[in-house]
């Protein structure tokens, strides 16, 4: 008797010792994205394979990625990850911050955007009629910026600027 059920169970497939639940690895996932608690879009895997949505937008804010857990907790998911069952996602956001660049009413103040949390890089600023000699933290231009540190609110940054001075020499009236 025992023989008949162990053979009857090979017969079947063995369905008597596999998993229901299981999921076959070629079997697609369904991803739900979600953006500021709102559902955003739902992609289905194709064999597995992860493809992402296009990348939302948000005034004053950065796309910082879509993550397993609300505000950028848990794994971030990449393109082309290998996702075998149904998953949340949700967008992440990094705050965009105003740099102000004062030249101490020389010149027109310049404004710029660093990303919470990076460094700001003032890059190559052309200031005609005026040599650059440095950035500050203060107006009195006492406490010097340094471009490594992260930037996490509004900033203003002043620039050192100074004339440049031409010696003109005219030699009579004919040139």
């Amino acid at each position: 008797m025992v023989i008949i059920i162990i053979a009857v169970a090979l017969l079947c497939g063995c369905s008597l010792f596999s998993s229901p639940n299981k999921k076959d690895e070629n079997e697609e996932a369904k991803i739900t994205f979600f953006v500021d608690g709102k559902e955003y879009e739902v992609v289905e895997t194709k064999e597995g394979i992860l493809s992402l949505p296009t990348e939302p937008s948000k005034e004053r804010y950065a796309f910082g990625g879509w993550f397993s857990m609300e505000n950028g907790g848990g794994g971030q998911l990449q393109e082309g990850d290998r996702i075998s069952t149904n998953t949340k996602a949700y967008a992440h956001w990094l705050k965009i911050h105003t740099v102000t660049i004062d030249f101490g009413g020389r010149i027109a103040p310049l404004y710029s955007h660093a990303i919470d949390g990076q460094n700001f890089s003032l890059g190559e600023i052309i200031t005609l009629g005026y040599n650059l000699e440095g950035f500050y933290h203060d107006a009195e231009l006492t406490s010097p910026y340094q471009t490594t540190q992260a930037v996490y609110g509004d900033i203003t940054v002043y620039g050192k600027i100074t004339p440049i001075e031409y010696t003109i020499t005219y030699s009579g009236l004919d040139g």
